[in-house]
């Protein structure tokens, strides 16, 4: 039995879960993922002598309302995606519009006592290539978590995340660790989506290791022409989903207040791009690769 495609979808299953629960808050970002060639020859129409590139650029606000024991926050984000297939000869593949994901977000953390908290959050939004907006553009996240503070230097908490993603309502389990020790050293993450392992070089400043999962799913909207080794006329509806799995070294650097910059880099360990239509249908397994990304970032609450 194969269980590559299975594995492919829980990844994405995971990149659903909303972003509101992680601490650190995207402000500004930009990320570049180095061209690579397919690890496996793709079954299905597509050419085999392929390199894909990723570049995505993202904005998002997030503003928290305290009303004593309970904090409302309220933000929304953006993401706009680019993905280049490129053959042999250097000539484009598949020339996609960029694509858009806008999203609200909502998070609510409720004070249950000194120790014990509840948080829930919601993420509607749309992923498309905006041509045109149907039904299977639309998105649903959602989550619930406990969490506990057990002391200044421990947080640790447990929940489920919702999906309506792809068709199916998907629920999921999500544990949240935040960690700090005597020293300098501390973990914060939202597993398996992600986790960030840190040493603070001064008050303003530390340098980490990140590994994180990132992708989603878009409905994209083409004609004839923009599919290269398609001879047929005409409008073709392609949904696309792509996932990545990104390990590498990160540095920040507070500049004001709650702000600092990120700058992060390092290697691809999966990276994978699906199309599910009639005429591109296969899944393509590419190659490790360098990556980089580069942010503007709020971190509202002490860790």
């Amino acid at each position: 039995m194969n269980l590559r495609p299975l594995f492919f979808l829980f990844l994405l299953l995971l990149l659903t879960i909303p972003r509101a629960q992680a601490q650190d808050y995207m402000l500004l970002s930009g990320e570049y993922l180095g061209g690579a060639g397919l690890a496996d020859t793709p079954s299905g129409t597509i050419p085999g002598d392929m390199q894909v590139s990723l570049s995505k650029f993202g904005a998002g606000y997030g503003v928290p309302i305290d009303f004593g024991a309970t904090q409302l926050t309220i933000g929304a984000c953006y993401e706009n995606l680019r993905i280049d297939l490129l053959d042999s000869d250097g000539f484009i593949v598949v020339t996609p519009d960029h694509m858009h994901y806008a999203r609200l977000e909502v998070r609510v953390r409720q004070r249950l006592s000194d120790q014990w908290a509840l948080v829930v959050g919601a993420a509607p939004g749309i992923a498309s290539d905006f041509e045109e907006i149907g039904t299977d553009d639309w998105r649903m996240q959602a989550n619930l978590m406990l969490h506990r503070h057990a002391s200044n230097d421990l947080l640790y908490g447990f929940g489920v995340a919702y999906t309506s993603d792809f068709g199916t309502p998907t629920v999921l389990p999500i544990a949240k660790l935040r960690w700090h020790s005597q020293g300098q050293l501390w973990f914060d993450g939202l597993l398996p989506l992600h986790a960030y392992l840190a040493y603070d070089l001064s008050s303003r400043s530390e340098l980490g290791i990140t590994a994180a999962v990132s992708g989603t799913q878009y409905n994209l909207n083409l004609s004839g022409d923009d599919i290269r080794f398609r001879n047929e006329a005409g409008e073709v509806d392609l949904p696309a989903k792509y996932s990545v799995i990104t390990v590498g070294p990160t540095f920040k650097q507070r500049v004001r207040g709650p702000l600092f910059i990120a700058l992060e880099a390092g290697i691809t360990v999966s990276r994978k791009l699906a199309f599910d239509g009639e005429a591109i249908n296969a899944t393509l397994d590419q190659d490790p690769s360098g990556y980089m990304r580069l942010g503007l970032a709020m971190r509202p609450s002490a860790r």
